[in-house]
């Protein structure tokens, strides 16, 4: 008897321990964009020298928070979170690509000539 209530007394403490979900302190749809133009800005200055690469990271970094009006602190906030829940990090992630991919495609669309009827 007293095995089987130490096995409900724990099983009980491990749910109630069960940590739920750390909140972003930026909203999602608004964190996809940022994460987007953070991985879009690596891009471009992957193949730069070292000094150069520090000098453009920074402008790039600092000219996001501006576009999106958040401070770094927001952004290392939720990059952190991230950091600590896989699954959520694998979600947002996804989300992230999914922006990029159909923000290419419309701008492919964009590109092409229009027929004239």
């Amino acid at each position: 008897m007293r095995l089987l209530f130490a096995f409900f007394l724990l099983s009980f403490f491990l749910i109630s321990c069960n940590k739920e979900t750390e909140a972003f302190p930026i909203e999602e749809p608004e964190l996809i964009k940022i994460l987007a133009d953070i991985h879009l800005a690596e891009a471009a200055f992957q193949n730069l020298s070292n000094s150069a690469k520090d000098t453009l990271a920074y402008q790039y970094y600092e000219q996001i928070y501006q576009i999106h009006e958040v401070e770094k602190e927001q952004v290392d906030s939720c990059i952190a979170i991230l950091n600590r829940n896989p699954q959520l990090f694998f979600d947002t992630y996804k989300k992230v690509q999914e922006f990029l991919v159909k923000g290419a495609a419309e701008n492919l669309e964009a590109q092409k000539p229009k027929k004239n009827r």
